[in-house]
C-alpha cells in the first residue's frame, strides 16, 4: 500500500499521477500534494495542459463532472472500503461532493451530502499550461463523531487521487488500482495518508 504524506501547514511532496490501472507513464504530467490544518485536509492538484473540455459551466454541483476533464479526491477516514467521501472538480468550476458507498468494491454509489458546498472550499487556476485545483476539506465533513473529531489526524486514512485527461482519453491515479478495467472506485487501491 502506497504511504502518502500529509504536511502540517504547508503542501509537502509532490506526487506524480500514472495510468490508473498498474500506474504507466501519462501523456501529460499530473502531481498532487496533500497538508493539514486544525480545520481540515488540504489537496493540491497541478494538471498540466493547454487545452481542457467541459460543458460545465461556472460554480455549480453537477453529478457527472467527470464525464470530461476533471481531478478527483476520494478520503476514507476509517479506512473504510465501503463508505468513503468524494470530491470532484472541473476547470470550470463546477464540482461534486458526495458520500460514497460501494459494497462490492469496484461500484460506488452517492448517498448525497447535507448542503450545497458542505464547507469544501477551493481555488481554481487556468494559466502558463497548468491547472491548479487547491481544495480544503473541512475534518467534520467526513467525521461525524465528536470524540473521533478531536483525533482526527490519527485515524486510519485511505486516500486516492485522479485525473480524467479528456484530450489523451487517459486516466490517472496516484495509487493505482491494480484492476483491470478503468475504474476509480476501487477502494483496495487506495493510499494510506499519514499527518507529520
Amino acid at each position: 500500500m502506497k504511504i502518502l504524506v500529509a504536511k502540517k501547514g504547508e503542501f509537502g511532496e509532490k506526487y506524480l499521477l500514472g495510468e490508473v490501472r498498474y500506474g504507466g507513464e501519462a501523456t501529460l504530467k499530473t502531481y498532487v500534494s496533500f497538508a493539514y490544518t486544525e480545520r481540515g485536509i488540504r489537496v493540491k492538484i497541478e494538471a498540466q495542459g493547454d487545452e481542457f473540455f467541459s460543458p460545465y459551466k461556472g460554480d455549480y454541483r453537477n453529478e457527472t463532472v467527470w464525464n470530461a476533464d476533471a481531478v478527483e479526491i476520494f478520503l476514507s477516514p476509517y479506512g473504510s472500503e465501503q463508505w468513503y467521501y468524494e470530491v470532484d472538480f472541473a476547470p470550470t468550476g463546477a464540482w461534486f461532493t458526495g458520500h460514497i458507498f460501494n459494497p462490492d468494491g469496484y461500484r460506488g454509489y452517492s448517498r448525497g451530502e447535507n448542503g450545497p458546498k458542505d464547507g469544501v472550499v477551493w481555488d481554481i487556476k487556468v494559466e502558463n499550461g497548468w491547472w491548479t485545483t487547491v481544495v480544503e476539506i473541512p475534518f467534520d465533513f467526513m467525521i461525524k463523531n465528536e470524540e473521533d473529531l478531536k483525533r482526527a489526524t490519527t485515524l486510519p486514512w485511505r486516500v486516492n487521487a485522479f485525473r480524467i485527461d479528456y484530450k489523451n482519453d487517459e486516466y490517472l491515479s496516484v495509487c493505482p488500482t491494480n484492476y483491470e478495467e478503468i475504474n476509480f472506485h476501487v477502494p483496495k487501491g487506495f493510499g494510506r495518508l499519514i499527518f507529520e
